[in-house]
Order: C-alpha cells, then structure tokens, then sequence
C-alpha cells in the first residue's frame, strides 16, 4: 500500500491530523503572544498598580511577571532558533 502524497510514512492520518492542529495553535499562539508583548512594549498595556499596597499583591504580580518573561523568552526562542 502507498502513502498518500504528503503523509509521512508510519504515522496514521489521526495522528497527521493531530500534529497539524498542533501546528496551527502553535503559530497562532507566537503571533498572540507577539501582539501582547509589542503592546506592553509601546505602553498601550500597563500594569495598574492602585493594588501594590494590598497584602499579597506584589506575589501575585512576581507569578505574572515571571509568565511574561516565560512568554518572552519563548517568542524569542521561536525566532532565532
């Protein structure tokens, strides 16, 4: 039996199916977070700070803090290889 033109032989056209999907989300997600980094970049998002003074805020802020590095790094690493 041929593969069909374009499959990669043993793998199952479920599992094609699935690693395009996968493809896909993973463009569209670099391409979002990319426009959330510009944003944040050009100062159109802003950190509202009216809650640094709340017990328990500035934790909150490092766990996000550290997600958008994590994001960050993660854009660039898709960049330049």
């Amino acid at each position: 039996m041929t593969e069909p033109t374009g499959s990669v032989p043993g793998i199952s056209a479920e599992e094609a199916e699935r690693r395009s999907r996968i493809d896909r989300a993973t463009a569209e997600l670099h391409a979002a977070c990319k426009w959330f980094i510009h944003q944040i970049d050009n100062g159109v998002l802003v950190r509202d700070i009216s809650r640094d003074h709340e017990s328990g805020w500035a934790a909150e802020m490092v766990t996000f803090t550290r997600g958008l590095h994590l994001a960050v790094t993660a854009v660039r690493q898709a960049e330049n290889g």
